[in-house]
């Protein structure tokens, strides 16, 4: 029941409590059912506009173009034969990060691919996970600052601000180079 105190009564000069409403109206099924409906509508129209500027960012290139845009990024860091080998570990990073990273990082995000890619390399030269004691979440979905394990402070530290590697740490890890 909705009450119409003192201060909205039509006689200002009135100090009567407060007077009960006749106005009955937010009480009918209809109009429930009317504020619940907009109250959907709303949720809807909602998501849409979050979602819709997200999918056009997020809009993914051909996975052919992909694959040029980061090898033409990487190639200042591996040699054109070794990224067109495809027995390489350098054509294995690149084809890690285009086909199989699922972080997705976008090409504009140039010093990120380079050092992902970087890490994907050393990790195949040295055996990653056949090899290594820990794999401290080497090439998984998340950032590669993550990749370490705080506990014995092993694994890739980078700087909180820049998310630039500071710093490699492996003792007694089992890490070593494999002969190629």
């Amino acid at each position: 029941m909705m009450t119409i105190s003192s201060s909205d009564s039509p006689n200002p000069g009135s100090s009567s409590a407060a007077i009960p409403s006749t106005d009955t109206t937010l009480n009918k099924p209809w109009n429930r059912r009317r504020i619940i409906l907009a109250a959907f509508v709303v949720s809807i129209v909602a998501i849409i506009l979050i979602n819709v500027p997200i999918t056009v960012i997020n809009k993914k290139s051909s996975p052919t173009d992909r694959y040029s845009k980061i090898r033409a990024i990487v190639q200042s860091i591996s040699s054109h034969n070794d990224l067109y080998n495809a027995s390489s570990l350098q054509a294995r990073a690149l084809d890690w990060i285009v086909y199989d990273d699922t972080l997705n990082i976008s090409e504009i995000h140039v010093p990120w691919i380079r050092q992902r890619y970087i890490l994907a390399v050393f990790y195949y030269s040295t055996g990653g996970n056949s090899t290594w004691s820990n794999t401290f979440q080497f090439l998984s979905p998340t950032h590669e600052c993550t990749w370490n394990d705080p506990l014995n402070g092993n694994g890739i530290w980078c700087d909180s601000s820049t998310m630039n590697i500071l710093e490699m740490v492996f003792g007694k890890c089992n890490i070593y180079m494999l002969e190629s």
